[in-house]
């Protein structure tokens, strides 16, 4: 029996950088796809994106100066940004299956990538909303004799604005006061036998 192929997915890496990259990403897909004969009628369309792009660029812009409610529009356009990019993967995906030889060749037009394999490795981290509103809960994986450190931000781009919540030798943290709706991101560092790790991946969280 021959091993069935397996499906070469989509993968955009819109979550976890920095606003300024994404604005480049948008641009990047845009720029691959404009002309492009695989895509004849991208939806959402190229010129739609194009604006929302810029509407991102402009609010972030704004939340260089720290003008009060600048961020969280920031974040609303982002947001906007993603759903949209993540129509616009969907569709390379359709026209992609459409033509099982070209897959790879497809997606790469588009500037965009393929899905690695799956491999499953415990969570160092994890941040997720508790049952509490407006909190959640932080968890990262233990170490002989650790003490560990975690840090929120609401603009993980601005290096200054990451804030010290936690240094405790518990690998669980709950973090209250939180705004519902706000979108706030996390890391975290571990200190073992005098010595501090890197800051792991930065996690972003919705809270509810």
């Amino acid at each position: 029996m021959t091993p069935k192929a397996k499906k070469k997915c989509v993968a955009m890496g819109l979550w976890n950088i920095p606003i300024a990259t994404l604005v480049q990403k948008s641009r990047h897909f845009v720029s691959s796809m404009t002309g492009n004969s695989y895509f004849t009628s991208p939806a959402p369309d190229l010129a739609s994106i194009t604006t929302q792009t810029d509407a991102l660029e402009n609010a972030y812009q704004v939340s260089l100066t720290r003008v009060v409610g600048s961020v969280a529009a920031m974040h609303t356009e982002a947001r906007q940004l993603r759903f949209m990019l993540q129509c616009l993967g969907a569709y390379v995906q359709n026209v992609a299956n459409a033509t099982p030889e070209s897959t790879s060749e497809i997606i790469a037009s588009a500037g965009m990538t393929e899905k690695k394999p799956m491999q499953r490795k415990p969570k160092e981290f994890s941040v997720i909303n508790s049952k509490i509103k407006g909190s959640v809960e932080l968890n990262i994986k233990a170490v002989t004799h650790g003490a560990y450190i975690y840090q929120m931000s609401s603009d993980p781009s601005n290096a200054a604005g990451w804030n010290t919540i936690c240094i405790s030798t518990k690998v669980k943290f709950l973090q209250k006061g939180l705004k519902p709706g706000g979108i706030y991101y996390f890391r975290a560092s571990v200190v073992s036998k005098g010595v501090q790790s890197n800051w792991g991946n930065v996690l972003e969280v919705m809270v509810i």
